[in-house]
Protein backbone atom coordinates (compact mmCIF):
# COMPACT_ATOMS: atom_id res chain seq x y z
CA UNK A 1 0.00 0.00 0.00
CA UNK A 2 1.68 3.48 -0.92
CA UNK A 3 -0.96 5.88 -0.28
CA UNK A 4 -2.29 6.83 3.56
CA UNK A 5 -5.78 8.46 4.40
CA UNK A 6 -4.66 12.14 5.22
CA UNK A 7 -8.42 12.95 6.09
CA UNK A 8 -11.37 11.13 6.95
CA UNK A 9 -14.47 13.45 7.22
CA UNK A 10 -17.82 11.69 8.50
CA UNK A 11 -20.66 12.74 6.03
CA UNK A 12 -23.97 10.74 6.82
CA UNK A 13 -25.15 7.33 8.20
CA UNK A 14 -26.76 5.31 5.49
CA UNK A 15 -28.38 1.71 6.71
CA UNK A 16 -26.71 2.21 9.68
CA UNK A 17 -22.88 2.49 7.62
CA UNK A 18 -21.34 5.61 8.52
CA UNK A 19 -20.18 7.37 4.76
CA UNK A 20 -16.75 9.73 4.74
CA UNK A 21 -15.02 11.65 2.29
CA UNK A 22 -11.58 11.30 2.54
CA UNK A 23 -8.03 12.88 1.49
CA UNK A 24 -5.30 10.67 0.62
CA UNK A 25 -2.04 10.82 -0.33
CA UNK A 26 -0.53 8.52 -2.82
CA UNK A 27 3.05 7.86 -4.15
CA UNK A 28 1.40 7.03 -8.18
CA UNK A 29 -1.55 7.21 -9.68
CA UNK A 30 -0.98 3.22 -9.81
CA UNK A 31 -1.16 3.80 -6.02
CA UNK A 32 -4.93 5.16 -6.26
CA UNK A 33 -6.99 2.60 -4.35
CA UNK A 34 -10.25 1.23 -5.61
CA UNK A 35 -12.88 3.32 -3.48
CA UNK A 36 -14.67 1.94 -0.65
CA UNK A 37 -17.96 1.17 -0.75
CA UNK A 38 -18.72 4.06 2.23
CA UNK A 39 -15.89 6.57 0.54
CA UNK A 40 -18.29 9.45 -0.56
CA UNK A 41 -18.41 11.20 -4.22
CA UNK A 42 -15.86 14.57 -3.53
CA UNK A 43 -13.14 12.11 -1.90
CA UNK A 44 -9.48 13.30 -3.21
CA UNK A 45 -6.46 11.34 -3.77
CA UNK A 46 -3.63 13.60 -4.28
CA UNK A 47 -0.97 11.80 -6.65
CA UNK A 48 2.94 12.98 -5.64
CA UNK A 49 4.74 11.16 -8.91
CA UNK A 50 3.79 13.35 -11.30
CA UNK A 51 2.12 15.79 -9.18
CA UNK A 52 -2.10 16.04 -9.60
CA UNK A 53 -5.10 14.68 -8.09
CA UNK A 54 -8.58 12.53 -8.87
CA UNK A 55 -12.14 13.45 -7.25
CA UNK A 56 -14.45 10.64 -6.47
CA UNK A 57 -17.32 10.97 -8.81
CA UNK A 58 -21.12 10.20 -7.72
CA UNK A 59 -20.40 7.01 -9.65
CA UNK A 60 -17.78 6.09 -7.82
CA UNK A 61 -14.91 6.36 -10.18
CA UNK A 62 -11.85 8.53 -9.81
CA UNK A 63 -11.53 11.04 -12.21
Amino acid sequence: MNYSIIEKRPTQITEGVMHYIVTLCCDTAADVPEPEDNWDAGSIAQICDPHGYCILNSEGVWK
